[in-house]
């Protein structure tokens, strides 16, 4: 059943991100990757913040998704309702670099909950539980950085 809700919210979605007309598309852009053995575009919403000139997400590591960008890293973008070509590159396994980006990340995102999406604990205040951060790192998140083309 959530599946099918999911789907249901991302095929409202897609339009509302491409058009620029997407709630938090401040925050949020529509992502078209290519999959690594069908070739098949697969369109996907990715909440992000902005590090320089570098676009960050974070996805679950159980969303395999994530993988097609390690084989085909050439992107298109559709961010504040304009279409950008990228390079995405991945990094997993390398806390060290990822914690401090996800506490950042986490921090600018609304819902203040949505650090539950990708497993991390909160405690009574809606802070990562000491630690959770770090283990989500190690173990529940690849951080995705995305170099749009000039």
């Amino acid at each position: 059943m959530a599946k099918g809700i999911t789907g249901l919210v991302d095929r409202i979605n897609r339009p509302l991100l491409r058009w620029g007309l997407h709630p938090y598309r401040g925050s949020t852009l529509l992502m078209q990757v290519t999959g690594r053995s069908t070739g098949r575009i697969y369109d996907v919403p990715l909440w992000f913040i902005e590090r320089g000139h570098v676009l960050v997400g974070f996805a679950r590591r159980s969303d395999l998704w994530w993988r097609n960008l390690e084989t085909n890293p050439r992107v298109t973008l559709w961010v504040r309702g304009h279409r950008r070509t990228a390079t995405a590159q991945v990094v997993r396994d390398e806390p060290g670099q990822m914690t401090p980006v996800l506490r950042e990340y986490l921090g600018r995102m609304v819902p203040r909950t949505f650090p539950m999406f990708f497993g991390i604990r909160l405690d009574e205040h809606l802070r990562p539980v000491p630690g959770e951060l770090e283990r989500a790192s190690a173990e529940e998140v690849a951080m995705i950085l995305l170099s749009i083309d000039c």
